[in-house]
Protein backbone atom coordinates (compact mmCIF):
# COMPACT_ATOMS: atom_id res chain seq x y z
CA UNK A 1 0.00 0.00 0.00
CA UNK A 2 2.83 2.41 0.75
CA UNK A 3 4.43 2.58 -2.56
CA UNK A 4 0.95 3.26 -4.46
CA UNK A 5 0.78 5.98 -1.80
CA UNK A 6 4.55 7.19 -2.51
CA UNK A 7 3.81 6.89 -6.24
CA UNK A 8 0.74 9.35 -5.83
CA UNK A 9 2.74 11.24 -3.71
CA UNK A 10 -0.25 13.48 -3.05
CA UNK A 11 -0.14 16.32 -0.09
CA UNK A 12 -3.57 15.93 -0.10
CA UNK A 13 -5.12 13.71 3.24
CA UNK A 14 -8.34 13.73 1.45
CA UNK A 15 -6.44 12.07 -1.92
CA UNK A 16 -4.80 9.49 0.10
CA UNK A 17 -7.30 8.42 2.62
CA UNK A 18 -9.64 7.57 -0.42
CA UNK A 19 -6.37 6.29 -2.13
CA UNK A 20 -5.30 3.82 0.36
CA UNK A 21 -9.39 2.83 0.61
CA UNK A 22 -9.47 1.90 -2.94
CA UNK A 23 -6.14 -0.13 -2.67
CA UNK A 24 -6.94 -1.39 0.59
CA UNK A 25 -10.35 -3.22 -0.68
CA UNK A 26 -8.66 -4.06 -4.00
CA UNK A 27 -6.28 -6.23 -2.40
CA UNK A 28 -8.79 -7.55 -0.14
CA UNK A 29 -11.18 -8.97 -2.76
CA UNK A 30 -8.01 -10.54 -5.22
CA UNK A 31 -6.62 -12.18 -1.61
CA UNK A 32 -10.11 -13.53 -1.05
CA UNK A 33 -10.54 -14.56 -4.74
CA UNK A 34 -6.98 -16.35 -4.33
CA UNK A 35 -8.38 -17.86 -0.97
CA UNK A 36 -11.87 -18.99 -2.89
CA UNK A 37 -10.84 -20.21 -6.45
CA UNK A 38 -7.71 -21.80 -5.32
CA UNK A 39 -7.44 -23.18 -2.01
CA UNK A 40 -11.04 -23.51 -1.80
CA UNK A 41 -11.24 -21.57 1.17
CA UNK A 42 -13.22 -18.50 2.71
CA UNK A 43 -10.98 -16.27 4.64
CA UNK A 44 -14.10 -13.54 5.33
CA UNK A 45 -17.72 -13.20 4.34
CA UNK A 46 -18.73 -9.14 4.21
CA UNK A 47 -22.13 -10.39 2.66
CA UNK A 48 -24.22 -8.68 5.95
CA UNK A 49 -22.22 -5.47 5.58
CA UNK A 50 -23.27 -2.32 4.02
CA UNK A 51 -22.02 -1.68 0.60
CA UNK A 52 -20.20 -5.12 -0.15
CA UNK A 53 -18.67 -6.28 -2.88
CA UNK A 54 -19.52 -10.09 -3.39
CA UNK A 55 -18.86 -10.59 0.21
CA UNK A 56 -15.32 -9.97 -0.16
CA UNK A 57 -14.62 -6.13 0.41
CA UNK A 58 -17.40 -3.59 2.17
CA UNK A 59 -17.40 0.20 2.94
CA UNK A 60 -16.92 -0.22 6.06
CA UNK A 61 -13.38 -2.00 5.52
CA UNK A 62 -12.77 0.66 3.30
CA UNK A 63 -12.80 3.24 5.34
CA UNK A 64 -10.41 0.88 7.98
CA UNK A 65 -8.01 1.36 4.90
CA UNK A 66 -8.39 4.51 4.27
CA UNK A 67 -7.20 5.44 7.87
CA UNK A 68 -4.31 2.89 7.77
CA UNK A 69 -2.77 4.53 4.57
CA UNK A 70 -3.03 7.95 6.38
CA UNK A 71 -1.07 6.25 9.68
CA UNK A 72 1.69 4.35 7.32
CA UNK A 73 2.17 7.16 5.26
CA UNK A 74 2.64 9.47 7.83
CA UNK A 75 3.56 8.36 10.56
CA UNK A 76 5.18 4.75 10.03
CA UNK A 77 6.86 5.23 6.72
CA UNK A 78 8.92 8.31 7.83
CA UNK A 79 10.15 6.05 10.31
CA UNK A 80 11.25 3.09 8.23
CA UNK A 81 12.85 5.58 6.18
CA UNK A 82 15.15 6.81 8.67
CA UNK A 83 15.63 3.71 9.72
CA UNK A 84 16.60 2.63 5.95
CA UNK A 85 19.04 5.94 5.80
CA UNK A 86 20.88 4.97 8.90
CA UNK A 87 21.56 1.14 7.73
CA UNK A 88 22.46 2.11 4.18
CA UNK A 89 25.39 4.22 6.07
CA UNK A 90 26.33 1.60 8.64
CA UNK A 91 26.01 -1.50 5.50
CA UNK A 92 27.57 -1.93 2.64
CA UNK A 93 25.80 -2.03 -0.51
CA UNK A 94 26.73 -5.63 -1.07
CA UNK A 95 25.59 -6.45 2.39
CA UNK A 96 22.68 -4.98 1.63
CA UNK A 97 21.35 -6.46 -1.25
CA UNK A 98 22.08 -9.77 0.15
CA UNK A 99 20.04 -9.43 3.28
CA UNK A 100 16.91 -8.05 0.70
CA UNK A 101 17.45 -10.91 -1.10
CA UNK A 102 17.47 -13.22 2.26
CA UNK A 103 14.47 -11.49 3.65
CA UNK A 104 12.56 -12.21 0.13
CA UNK A 105 13.28 -15.49 0.33
CA UNK A 106 12.39 -15.92 3.79
CA UNK A 107 8.76 -14.64 3.12
CA UNK A 108 8.30 -16.50 -0.02
CA UNK A 109 9.20 -19.66 2.02
CA UNK A 110 6.86 -18.14 4.63
CA UNK A 111 4.04 -17.94 2.23
CA UNK A 112 4.31 -21.23 0.49
CA UNK A 113 5.00 -23.05 4.09
CA UNK A 114 1.67 -21.52 5.16
CA UNK A 115 -0.15 -22.53 1.90
CA UNK A 116 0.58 -26.01 2.56
CA UNK A 117 -0.35 -26.10 6.36
CA UNK A 118 -3.39 -24.58 5.29
CA UNK A 119 -4.08 -27.22 2.89
CA UNK A 120 -2.84 -30.11 5.08
CA UNK A 121 -5.66 -28.80 7.72
CA UNK A 122 -8.85 -28.34 5.04
CA UNK A 123 -7.96 -31.82 3.73
CA UNK A 124 -7.99 -33.28 7.31
CA UNK A 125 -10.86 -31.40 8.60
CA UNK A 126 -13.06 -32.30 4.99
CA UNK A 127 -12.22 -35.90 4.97
CA UNK A 128 -12.58 -36.46 8.90
CA UNK A 129 -15.33 -35.05 9.00
CA UNK A 130 -16.99 -36.72 5.71
CA UNK A 131 -17.96 -32.57 5.00
CA UNK A 132 -20.01 -32.30 1.88
CA UNK A 133 -18.35 -30.62 -0.73
CA UNK A 134 -18.52 -31.01 -4.72
CA UNK A 135 -17.67 -34.11 -5.74
CA UNK A 136 -14.67 -33.33 -7.99
CA UNK A 137 -13.04 -31.53 -4.78
CA UNK A 138 -14.03 -34.50 -2.18
CA UNK A 139 -12.44 -36.85 -4.67
CA UNK A 140 -9.63 -34.73 -4.88
CA UNK A 141 -9.32 -34.11 -0.94
CA UNK A 142 -9.99 -37.93 -0.56
CA UNK A 143 -6.80 -38.95 -2.76
CA UNK A 144 -5.05 -35.80 -1.49
CA UNK A 145 -5.65 -37.23 2.47
CA UNK A 146 -4.93 -40.68 1.50
CA UNK A 147 -1.20 -39.78 -0.25
CA UNK A 148 -0.39 -37.63 2.53
CA UNK A 149 -1.98 -38.76 5.66
CA UNK A 150 -1.30 -42.63 4.55
CA UNK A 151 2.12 -42.11 4.99
CA UNK A 152 3.28 -42.52 8.84
CA UNK A 153 6.04 -40.12 9.14
CA UNK A 154 4.40 -37.46 7.45
CA UNK A 155 1.30 -37.18 9.26
CA UNK A 156 2.94 -37.73 12.45
CA UNK A 157 4.95 -34.12 11.14
CA UNK A 158 2.31 -32.58 9.90
CA UNK A 159 0.06 -33.23 13.41
CA UNK A 160 3.07 -32.37 15.24
CA UNK A 161 3.58 -28.64 13.41
CA UNK A 162 0.31 -28.07 12.27
CA UNK A 163 -2.16 -30.69 14.53
CA UNK A 164 -5.82 -29.31 14.84
CA UNK A 165 -5.36 -26.99 17.79
CA UNK A 166 -2.23 -25.47 16.19
CA UNK A 167 -4.63 -24.52 13.50
CA UNK A 168 -7.78 -23.36 14.88
CA UNK A 169 -6.05 -20.75 17.36
CA UNK A 170 -4.25 -19.67 14.78
CA UNK A 171 -6.86 -19.32 11.85
CA UNK A 172 -10.54 -19.84 13.55
CA UNK A 173 -12.38 -17.93 10.98
CA UNK A 174 -11.26 -20.42 7.93
CA UNK A 175 -14.35 -21.65 5.99
CA UNK A 176 -15.09 -23.84 3.27
CA UNK A 177 -17.96 -23.75 0.83
CA UNK A 178 -20.08 -27.11 0.63
CA UNK A 179 -21.88 -28.53 -1.91
CA UNK A 180 -25.14 -26.52 -1.28
CA UNK A 181 -22.89 -23.56 -1.24
CA UNK A 182 -23.16 -22.86 2.71
CA UNK A 183 -20.05 -21.77 4.40
CA UNK A 184 -18.64 -24.08 7.08
CA UNK A 185 -16.39 -22.98 9.71
CA UNK A 186 -13.60 -25.71 10.20
CA UNK A 187 -13.15 -24.47 13.52
CA UNK A 188 -16.46 -25.75 14.76
CA UNK A 189 -16.14 -29.15 14.29
CA UNK A 190 -13.19 -28.56 17.23
CA UNK A 191 -15.55 -26.88 19.92
CA UNK A 192 -13.44 -28.25 22.75
CA UNK A 193 -9.93 -25.80 21.27
CA UNK A 194 -10.14 -22.28 22.00
CA UNK A 195 -8.65 -19.99 20.49
CA UNK A 196 -6.40 -17.13 21.29
CA UNK A 197 -8.79 -14.07 20.97
CA UNK A 198 -12.23 -12.92 21.86
CA UNK A 199 -15.11 -13.77 19.13
CA UNK A 200 -17.26 -10.56 20.34
CA UNK A 201 -20.08 -11.75 17.92
CA UNK A 202 -21.46 -13.28 14.69
CA UNK A 203 -23.50 -12.40 11.69
CA UNK A 204 -26.26 -14.95 10.80
CA UNK A 205 -27.69 -15.39 8.05
CA UNK A 206 -30.63 -12.88 8.76
CA UNK A 207 -27.89 -10.20 9.34
CA UNK A 208 -28.81 -9.82 13.17
CA UNK A 209 -25.71 -9.56 15.85
CA UNK A 210 -25.61 -12.46 18.63
CA UNK A 211 -23.09 -12.85 21.06
CA UNK A 212 -21.95 -16.45 20.16
CA UNK A 213 -18.41 -16.82 22.01
CA UNK A 214 -15.95 -15.60 24.38
CA UNK A 215 -12.79 -17.04 24.22
CA UNK A 216 -13.67 -19.95 22.25
CA UNK A 217 -16.64 -21.01 24.92
CA UNK A 218 -20.75 -20.83 24.46
CA UNK A 219 -22.60 -17.45 25.97
CA UNK A 220 -24.67 -18.19 28.10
Amino acid sequence: MILPLKRLNSKSKVVNFFAAGIIGCILEYLVSMFGEYCLHVKWWDYSNYFLNINGRTCLYFGIFWGVLGLWLIYKLNPRIDELIDITKKRIPKKRQGVIVILLNVLLLADMIVSIMALDFYQTRVIVENNINVETKLKEHYEEQYRRIYGNPRLKSFILSAWGNEVMVKSLPNIKVINASGDSVFLSTYYPDIQNYYFMIYDREDDGAINIEKILGGNSK
